[in-house]
This record gives structure tokens, C-alpha cells and sequence, in this order.
């Protein structure tokens, strides 16, 4: 049969004072590389949100009230604005509206992402872009259009 071998916490306890030192060196080494590759690696990113509500109501609509079959209308409108968001047209017009050199529709595709929240009629909207004024701007501009 197998030999057990028996640990004596108090002399591992020992071993590990005796090497602390080793121990708070590689921490202190590991925590400067994490922070030299975050910081000269790693770009920033920054995102601006919008959010839209969207409604099936006419404009017409004498009621202040809103039925259940509008709402469950407006769930449905906002993944259907999503996909429109996506394509093609709209990205075209929205970079025509940012009118900036490097932002066409195929690189917003890749800025843009949408959701609605646990199915509700409200759309955020986020675009992610290393320049924080060039979000802003395209975020406003995909409102606009």
C-alpha cells in the first residue's frame, strides 16, 4: 500500500516567512510589467452611449395611453431598428454627417454595437473609438440620422 506523508503547517508557515522576500519581489516585478504593458501597449478606448425610445404610437393619437399591442409593437421595432442601424445606407449617412477622413461604413460596423435591455422598447446605442470627440460625434450623428 501507499506511504502517507504528514505536513506540519507551522514548518511550511516557517519555509515561506524565510522566503518572503522572494515572494513580495515577484509580486513587485509582476505588478510593474502589468502596469508597463497596460500603459505602453494597450491603447484607450472610450465609448459614448446614446439611447433611444422607440414608440409605436401615431402622431395622431388622441389617448394618452399606450396599449399593450403598442408596446409589445415597440419590443418588436427595435430589433428591427438594429438591423437597420447595421446596414449598409445608414452607416453610409451617418458617415456623411461625421464627415471625417477614416470613417466609413465599414469601420463603423465595427464601432457601433446596439442593444435593448432585457427586451424593453429602449435602444442604447454604443460606439467605441479611440478618440472620445470622434465617438461623441458618430454616436450623435447615427441619433440624427
Amino acid at each position: 500500500m501507499g506511504q502517507t506523508k504528514e505536513i506540519d503547517l507551522r514548518r511550511l508557515a516557517m519555509v515561506l516567512l524565510k522566503r518572503a522576500w522572494v515572494i513580495i519581489l515577484c509580486a513587485v516585478v509582476l505588478a510593474g510589467a502589468v502596469y508597463a504593458y497596460s500603459a505602453k501597449v494597450l491603447t484607450k478606448e472610450y465609448t459614448a452611449t446614446v439611447s433611444i425610445y422607440v414608440t409605436n404610437r401615431s402622431a395622431d393619437a388622441q389617448s394618452g395611453m399606450i396599449s399593450s399591442s403598442d408596446l409589445a409593437t415597440s419590443q418588436r421595432l427595435v430589433v428591427t431598428y438594429i438591423d437597420v442601424l447595421k446596414s449598409d445606407y445608414v452607416l453610409d449617412e451617418v458617415a456623411k454627417v461625421v464627415n471625417e477622413k477614416n470613417v466609413k461604413a465599414a469601420n463603423l460596423r465595427g464601432m457601433i454595437t446596439a442593444e435593448s435591455p432585457n427586451e424593453t422598447e429602449v435602444l442604447y446605442i454604443h460606439v467605441t473609438n479611440e478618440n472620445k470627440k470622434l465617438a461623441k460625434k458618430i454616436a450623435n450623428a447615427i441619433v440624427e440620422v
